[in-house]
């Protein structure tokens, strides 16, 4: 049977992915899955409230202002010396999510984003962001993805023609 559907059926999902990309859909998304405990950080009305948040690769210090409609926040990424030494970033985003009061992430926003393949010395580190919220939002969590290069030839790990690129990431 397979051989009779299969290219009919490899087209139709091809056309779907295609379909669905354009469209904008998502298809990895945090959206329904809970926070860890320890990246739950609870919002308390008004503001501006001065944050920090780090890990072993950046920091974020910030403000916010909240209300039960909407989230403003301003502040700047500040890397961390597991990562602050590479010169190139080759990708690299933070993501804010905003959760209910379990903890399932109910929406996910980009926090900051540098561009791709940027010398670290090119990169505005600051963020200043107003997003409308769901109603039900009454913390933030955060995550990150990234890759940065070092062109100096040296260490060890994937190490290619000169360049060493160092992955890391956090989950929410």
């Amino acid at each position: 049977m397979w051989n009779r559907w299969g290219p009919t059926l490899g087209l139709l999902a091809a056309a779907l992915l295609v379909t669905a990309g354009c469209a904008g859909t998502p298809w990895l998304t945090y959206t329904g899955r809970v926070a860890r405990p320890d990246n739950r950080i609870p919002l308390e009305s008004g503001g501006p409230h001065p944050e920090f948040w780090k890990t072993e690769d950046l920091a974020l210090r910030y403000t916010y202002r909240w209300t039960a409609r909407e989230l403003e926040m301003q502040g700047q990424v500040e890397p961390q010396p597991r990562i602050a030494h590479y010169q190139v970033i080759r990708r690299f985003v933070v993501q804010v999510h905003f959760l209910d009061a379990d903890g399932t992430i109910l929406d996910t926003r980009t926090l900051w984003q540098p561009g791709a393949l940027v010398d670290v010395y090119m990169v505005k580190w600051t963020f200043d962001h107003r997003w409308p919220l769901p109603s039900e939002t009454r913390a933030l969590g955060f995550s990150y993805a990234g890759v940065v290069q070092d062109s100096s030839g040296k260490g060890s790990g994937d190490d290619i023609g000169g360049m060493v690129d160092w992955e890391f990431w956090y989950g929410p």
